[in-house]
C-alpha cells in the first residue's frame, strides 16, 4: 500500500503542516527573544566590568579625601597651637561637630542613593522575558 492509495493521510499530513509551521514559527521567535536576551545578559556584564572600574576610581578618590582629611586635622591642630588656650576647647569641639555632621549627612545621601532602583536593565529583561513566554 501506497500513500497515494490511502487518501486520509494526505488530509491528515496538510491540516497538521500549518500549525506545524506555527510551532516551528514560534520556535524561531523564542530562540529569536532567547538570543536578545542573552545579548542583553552580555551588555549587563559588561556593564558590571565598568562599574568594577567606577568602583576602583571611587577607591582611589575615597583615599584622595582621607589624606585631604588629614591635611585638615593637621591645619586645625596647626591653629590650635597659636590660639591662646581659652580658645582650643571650643574650635576643637565645633569642628568636631561639624566634621561629624557633614560626614553623616553624606552617609544618609549615599545609602539613599545606592538603594534606589532595580539594578540595570531590570524593566527590559522582564519584558524580553514577557514576549519569549507570550510567542
Amino acid at each position: 500500500m501506497t500513500e497515494d492509495s490511502n487518501p486520509g493521510s494526505r488530509a491528515t499530513d496538510q491540516a497538521a503542516e500549518p500549525g506545524s509551521r506555527l510551532d516551528a514559527l514560534r520556535r524561531s521567535a523564542g530562540l529569536v527573544v532567547e538570543m536578545l536576551q542573552l545579548r542583553l545578559e552580555l551588555l549587563v556584564t559588561d556593564l558590571e566590568i565598568e562599574k568594577l572600574r567606577l568602583i576602583a576610581a571611587l577607591t582611589r578618590i575615597f583615599s584622595a579625601i582621607l589624606l585631604g582629611l588629614l591635611g585638615f586635622a593637621l591645619l586645625l591642630a596647626g591653629l590650635l597651637m597659636i590660639l591662646p588656650e581659652s580658645w582650643r576647647w571650643p574650635v576643637m569641639l565645633g569642628s568636631g561637630v561639624l566634621c561629624l555632621l557633614a560626614a553623616w549627612l553624606l552617609a544618609r545621601r549615599a545609602v539613599h542613593g545606592l538603594s534606589e532602583g532595580g539594578g540595570p536593565f531590570a524593566a527590559t529583561r522582564a519584558e524580553l522575558q514577557r514576549d519569549r513566554e507570550a510567542l
